[in-house]
């Protein structure tokens, strides 16, 4: 029973993992591109397919069609562009809060450096105005 259940587990994630065009099957090898040639019409040259290199009916390897695997890959893909737009959307909004922000941080901590520089001349300037200069007697020695 354990092994039956294995099998269609197994079975369940082949079907699950076919989604845009495959690279690997689940038997570890390749993909490869494939054009059907029994099912052709004067008008169709034949159908592709995306299959694996070890292919057999089993339910355990890959064979998708190849507008399909294309189809989702498009699909796939717009998804990926749209947050990307989207993101980037984001970005160019929080662009100018941003330099608002810095140029307010930047003005701040100007100012603060500024302020401690003066503070510490006048206190130097004070200092030496108020304090006496000591005369030192200069003993020759031989």
């Amino acid at each position: 029973m354990k092994a039956h259940k294995a099998y269609y587990n197994m079975l369940h994630f082949v079907a699950d993992a076919q989604q845009g065009i495959p690279k690997l099957c689940p038997c570890r090898s390749i993909t490869k591109e494939v054009v059907d040639e029994e099912d052709t019409y004067d008008y169709l040259p034949g159908k592709r397919y995306f299959i694996c290199k070890d292919y057999e009916n089993d339910g355990l390897h890959f064979r998708q069609p190849w507008v399909m695997g294309m189809q989702q890959e498009v699909e796939r893909l717009k998804v990926r562009f749209h947050e990307q737009e989207k993101l980037l959307r984001e970005c160019e909004s929080l662009k100018p809060n941003m330099a608002d922000e810095i140029d307010r941080r930047l003005d701040a901590a100007v100012n603060e450096a500024f302020d401690e520089y003066f503070e510490e001349t006048y206190n130097s300037i004070v200092e030496n105005r108020t304090t006496k200069k000591k005369k030192r007697a200069y003993v020759e020695r031989n």
